[in-house]
């Protein structure tokens, strides 16, 4: 054998365990990322007396997708990973029925479906590279036996040489584009995790309103860390007047200034404005707000907390309601997956930040709550 015909079949014995290698980390990543996605679903799905059986049924179908996977990384022969295979799609497709039947949003089972698909598409290729299995070793076959080889032999290696090279190199390309499991960055969260988010948030939060009192200049309350005016400043510098008494103009600096203390106090974080036009750029937005949305809903509990607790002031009030109202997920995700329409009158005052006060002006203007006034100038 010439020197040149045994580094090249080196070369292709070496490239073969590579691509059989990459095939098995594809299946490896690809089978953790879609375990933990299916667990995230899992969580979501009711568990009660009527479907106690299905349930356990989607639990015990997501183990054995596990454990097949397992099975498939250990397997020799192509027979034994096509058998497996099978059984393994059998239970990815019965739990994307269950989650039909419990009329989970289409964008979650499409979601569950690509990341199927990723763990197929790993498991596809580790088949096709075993199947080249057969032509390596006639290519380790012939070269073993060059000396001995007719003319038609060595033509027939050299093709078989050829062939083979040019398909390790294609798909050697194919298997070092992005990876499909990429480690996750602030914004970027899967539909599983924005619907486990609404279930959460569904069943701690059910209320979408809170007992709005307005604070009285004469009762006391807690910490001064408050941006708040003490009793003995209020009652010398300012006055309580009610909005109808007020224009906008009038009280558009003072809420201004406390949108900016209180967003600063409870660490409220800006959201990706939506557009009037633009569909694809507003569900673009839609997903890059959701963690900001997740955030913004603990700021608002934290909210509330204090306003129960220490001060009842119709600003934070205000500020409660608008910043609640515009990080609701629940009301985002229907517009998304019922209208599509993320633009409404509703919401074109949540969609600036400059138009906050404006909101909050008009809440207290619907809700009769007093707003405070300095002598002279607006708070």
């Amino acid at each position: 054998m010439t020197d040149s015909i045994k580094r090249r079949v080196e070369k292709i014995q070496k490239e073969h365990i590579e691509l059989l290698q990459m095939a098995r980390d594809s299946i490896c990543n690809n089978g953790d990322n879609f375990n933990e996605h299916i667990t995230d679903l899992v969580t979501v799905l009711d568990c009660d007396e009527s479907n106690v059986k299905k349930y356990a049924a989607v639990v015990n179908a997501q183990e054995l997708i596990t454990e097949l996977t397992e099975e498939i990384l250990e397997a020799k022969t192509v027979d034994e990973v096509v058998e497996l295979r099978k059984r393994l799609n059998y239970y990815i497709n019965k739990i994307k029925a269950e989650l039909r039947k419990r009329e989970v949003p289409q964008l979650i089972i499409d979601d569950y479906q690509n990341k199927a698909g990723f763990l197929r598409k790993g498991i596809a290729g580790y088949i096709r590279f075993l199947k080249r299995e057969d032509n390596v070793l006639e290519i380790e076959r012939l070269s073993n036996n060059y000396a001995n080889l007719s003319k038609e032999e060595i033509t027939t290696l050299r093709k078989c040489l050829r062939k083979e090279n040019s398909y390790n190199v294609r798909n050697k390309k194919s298997y070092m584009a992005p990876s499909e499991v990429k480690k996750p960055s602030k914004e970027d969260f899967s539909l599983s995790e924005v619907y486990l988010a609404l279930s959460e948030i569904n069943s701690t939060d059910n209320s979408e309103d809170f007992d709005i009192k307005p604070y009285n200049l004469e009762s006391s309350f807690g910490d001064q860390d408050f941006f708040i005016p003490s009793l003995a400043e209020a009652e010398q510098t300012s006055v309580i007047a009610y909005p109808e008494k007020l224009s906008f103009d009038e009280t558009s600096t003072y809420f201004n200034h406390v949108i900016n203390k209180f967003s600063s106090q409870y660490g409220v974080e800006k959201t990706f404005d939506y557009e009037k036009k633009g569909l694809g750029r507003n569900i673009i937005h839609f997903f890059r707000n959701i963690p900001h949305y997740i955030h913004n809903k603990k700021a608002v509990k934290r909210m509330k907390q204090d306003y129960l607790q220490f001060y009842r002031g119709s600003d934070l009030a205000s500020f409660i309601a608008y910043t609640k109202k515009k990080s609701s997920i629940k009301q985002e995700l229907k517009c998304l997956f019922e209208s599509s329409r993320l633009y409404t009158s509703d919401t074109e005052y949540l969609k600036a930040h400059e138009r906050c006060a404006r909101w909050m002006y008009d809440f207290c203007l619907e809700n009769s709550l007093p707003i405070c006034v300095s002598k002279g100038r607006t708070c």
